[in-house]
């Protein structure tokens, strides 16, 4: 059993997952307790996580990705609001000389 299990684990998930339920179709019939999930229903709980963790790190990229996109803009936003600083402070002097 142990030994099944560690093939099982060298496998990409969804290849588990397919052979696993593969077997269990030869060996008996899995029984049907249909649930809902997130507004999702499911024939059965066996498996139910199976691909997951691939949507999960798809999701986590993207997360990075967007967080990336975001200090980006936000070191852009400081940059320009130090140039808009910059140029007052030039402004308000040129003014202040002209009334001197």
């Amino acid at each position: 059993m142990n030994l099944l299990r560690s093939l099982l684990f060298t496998l990409p998930p969804e290849t588990a997952h397919s052979l696993a339920l593969n077997t269990l179709k030869f060996k008996k019939k899995i029984p049907s307790k249909p649930c809902k999930v997130m507004g999702l229903y499911f024939p059965n709980r066996v498996g139910l996580a199976a691909g997951m963790a691939k949507q999960m790190q798809q999701r986590l990229d993207e997360l990075k990705a967007e967080y990336t996109e975001g200090l980006r803009m936000r070191n852009d936003w400081e940059a320009k609001l130090n140039n808009l600083n910059r140029t007052l402070l030039r402004i308000n002097g040129a003014i202040q000389l002209q009334y001197l």
